[in-house]
Order: C-alpha cells, then sequence, then structure tokens
C-alpha cells in the first residue's frame, strides 16, 4: 500500500475513534446526571433503562418472557463498527454486558446479599467450563441478576424452560455451548486481543468466520428447541435466509478456496526435491467472487492508480 493509502487509513481510523470516544463521553455524562438527579443514585448499572424492542429490531432474549433491550443500541453499534475496523472497541463490549440493567424486582439487595456470600458464590462456582477451555463470566452482571429475582413470574418461567431443556437434552446443551464459545471468541477478536497493522484484514475474515459459525450453530443445532431457544434459532434461520448471508458465506469461501492446485513432488534419499509439477490448477468458478483474469488484471491497475 502506498503512503497515501496509508496516511488515509490512519485518518479514518483516528475519526472513528474520535467519535466513539464523543458518543461514550455522552452516554456517560447523561448518566452522570440522571444519577445526581435521583435520590440516593440508582444502583450500579442502572443508569440505562431497559425498553422494549422497536418494530424494525430483532432481539433475542432467552431469559424474559417478553424481550427487553437492555443495552445502549447506538453505542454498541458504533462500537462493534469500530471494532471491526480497527480491532478494538476500547472495552464497550464488555462494559455493555457489566452494566446492563435488571429487571424490576421486589426484592432488596441490601437485606439479604452479604448474608449469602454472592460474590464468592459467583467467583467460585459460576465458572464456564466446555471442553478444555474456561471462561469467566461477568462476575458484577451475575451479582446483580441474582439480586433482583424478577417480579413477572412469567420471567422466572421461561428461564426454568430454557434450564430444563439443556438438562434433559445434551445435544441442544452441546449445541449452546459451541454456541457461547464463538461468541466469546467473537467478542475476544473485536476487543480483547492487540492487532497489529498488517493483520487488519486477516483479523476481519476472523470476525466474519465467528459471526456465521454462530448462525450456523443456532440454526442447525437448536432446530429440536421447545423452550425460549426457540427464538435463537429462527433469529439464525431468518438471518441465514437473507442475500446478506448469502453474500457472507462467498466471501468465506472465497477466502479459504479460491483455488485448487494438484502437484507432484518427487524426493531423493537425502530429502531434497528432485521434481516438482503442477498436475491441475482449478479456479473455485462456482463462487461468484473469483474473478477472470482479465477482471483481476483491471482491478489491481485501477487499485495502483488510486495509490493501493
Amino acid at each position: 500500500m502506498s503512503r497515501f493509502g496509508r496516511s488515509s487509513d490512519r485518518r479514518r481510523y483516528l475519526m472513528q475513534r474520535r467519535q466513539l470516544a464523543n458518543l461514550t463521553a455522552a452516554r456517560e455524562q447523561s448518566s452522570t446526571l440522571d444519577s445526581a438527579l435521583t435520590a440516593g443514585g440508582p444502583a450500579p448499572g442502572s443508569s440505562l433503562a431497559v425498553r422494549a424492542p422497536d418494530r424494525d429490531e430483532r432481539w433475542v432474549d432467552l431469559i424474559h418472557h417478553d424481550p427487553i433491550v437492555s443495552v445502549d443500541v447506538e453505542v454498541l453499534r458504533s462500537a462493534l463498527r469500530f471494532a471491526f475496523e480497527s480491532g478494538d472497541a476500547g472495552g464497550l463490549l464488555g462494559k455493555a454486558v457489566d452494566d446492563a440493567p435488571v429487571t424490576p424486582s421486589r426484592w432488596d439487595p441490601s437485606a439479604f446479599s452479604l448474608g449469602l456470600f454472592l460474590p464468592e458464590l459467583v467467583s467460585n462456582t459460576f465458572t464456564i467450563k466446555i471442553g478444555k477451555r474456561q471462561y469467566t463470566p461477568s462476575e458484577s452482571h451475575l451479582i446483580r441478576v441474582l439480586e433482583h429475582p424478577p417480579e413477572d413470574p412469567r420471567d422466572i418461567d421461561i428461564r426454568q424452560g430454557v434450564l430444563r431443556e439443556l438438562v434433559s437434552a445434551p445435544a441442544l446443551r452441546e449445541s449452546v455451548e459451541r454456541i457461547y464459545g464463538s461468541l466469546r471468541e467473537l467478542r475476544g477478536l473485536l476487543d480483547e486481543r492487540p492487532m497489529t497493522p498488517g493483520e487488519t484484514v486477516r483479523r476481519k475474515v476472523e470476525v466474519l468466520t465467528a459471526v456465521k459459525a454462530v448462525l450456523d450453530e443456532a440454526d442447525e443445532g437448536l432446530s429440536g428447541a421447545k423452550s425460549a431457544l426457540t427464538r435463537l434459532h429462527d433469529f439464525a434461520r431468518d438471518v441465514r435466509s437473507r442475500d446478506a448471508y448469502a453474500r457472507l458465506t462467498q466471501v468465506l469461501d472465497f477466502d479459504a478456496n479460491m483455488a485448487t492446485l494438484e502437484v507432484r513432488v518427487v524426493l531423493g534419499s537425502d530429502g531434497k526435491i528432485r521434481d516438482f509439477r503442477l498436475l491441475e490448477a482449478n479456479e473455485n468458478i462456482g463462487n461468484p467472487l473469483v474473478l477472470s483474469p482479465w477482471r483481476r488484471f483491471w482491478s489491481r491497475l485501477v487499485a495502483w492508480l488510486r495509490g493501493y
């Protein structure tokens, strides 16, 4: 890439980071003002009020009878867009989970929380083990969920229904574990791993691969679900039926299988190559993203003229 191309990417990176920082600062200032106007201040993570999804929103909620939105969608969308471009969401993805508000509850945590040693309970027993890997969930959010049992009995029923199904159906439980692992991989790619300038494109492909893995497993692995897990299955099936998913599949197939080469290698007794021949070369012409040689030539020429 030319110096012009690198400087252009650098300016875009700085502009996106400044916009994200300004948006986050505005949200935090608004939350601080709301807290100051509230007598005694709200409980940690409750400054953002829950709301029902808009008509044009698809929101998967596995713990509430009536789905709710418990994050700042605008900040989260900006953080995801910035993280996809730069590999760093500034910790906002983890913060969105830590600060997610809980539903209304008639329980007063001050009356029982300390006596139950909830922080010790969560830290010692809520580690998620999938295969040989261990994941640490958001302890602050889990503590607040345990401190605020929902007042709507339908929310209790839906959570117990998911738990019963996961206990009684090992195949569904394994599918959910794979989905969770892919989601944690996606979060790590976007917000938990440093990215060097040379791996920007590779990181984007890995992010798209993780997204596709979640959708595929949710659609195929949860097809037999009867509990609220059907919400995740229906969402994934709807997304996979769209043109955007077909385009995603083409992009990842292009990355993994642009062409196939068959070669013959002859080795001598000393381990050195005596002969190397290309027997056959086949391009993945079934993928519309695989361009003909002439189109590739013109694309590279245009990119060179633009400074790349």
